[in-house]
């Protein structure tokens, strides 16, 4: 059974909703239903009575229903309060940087007609990044939703592809508090706008 983009993307985010809570999820292979095992405080705040429950995307007599219709906005909207913190410090772990890779890079990004760059040392440092994420609802005749992700260098300001950057594997939390996030806001605001009117 195909899932239209809606019901995938409901699926993709009742899934990392529940295991970003604290809970587990197993989709049947068929992808029509899954089982949810949840502590007891998530699965009253989805509304469930029990700690496993059905999470489903057609309606039915029990569990819960991945629908923009039913109640489940409402439910995951109280959960993603009570659960998921909206500012978060992370970090990822240094990676081994090999020398011809970053030379090559310089290379690459600094090469003109009559002079090269060449490398003659270089050293990892740490970079702090703000993402962002906006909801985003334009109205007509019908209304449009979609989330918006923008990611940039705090100190430069320059927008960076890192879209995905809170599915990284090696992703970990921080004790540092996160850097001024105001810095960034209204150049993250003027590019969602511009990407959502393209």
């Amino acid at each position: 059974m195909s899932r239209s983009s809606v019901e995938s993307q409901l699926v993709e985010f009742a899934t990392a909703l529940v295991e970003n809570s604290g809970g587990i999820i197993d989709w049947q292979s068929d992808g029509s239903q899954a089982t949810a095992i949840v502590p007891p405080d998530l699965a009253e705040s989805l509304g469930q009575h029990d700690e496993s429950f059905l999470v489903k995307t057609q309606p039915g007599d029990e569990g819960l229903v991945l629908s923009l219709g039913g109640e489940f906005v409402d439910l995951a909207a109280r959960t993603l309060r009570h659960f998921v913190p909206s500012v978060g410090a992370f970090a990822v772990d240094d990676l081994p940087v090999r020398k011809t890779e970053f030379a090559s890079a310089v290379e690459s990004s600094f090469g003109w007609q009559n002079a090269r760059a060449k490398v003659l040392d270089g050293s990892v440092t740490t970079v702090p990044y703000h993402a962002w994420w906006f909801h985003v609802t334009l109205q007509s005749e019908e209304t449009w939703e979609s989330l918006v992700s923008v990611t940039l260098n705090a100190h430069s300001g320059v927008v960076v592809p890192l879209s995905e950057l809170l599915n990284l594997g090696d992703l970990r939390p921080t004790q540092d508090a996160p850097s001024d996030s105001a810095t960034t806001l209204d150049l993250a605001l003027h590019v969602a706008e511009a990407e959502t009117m393209r």
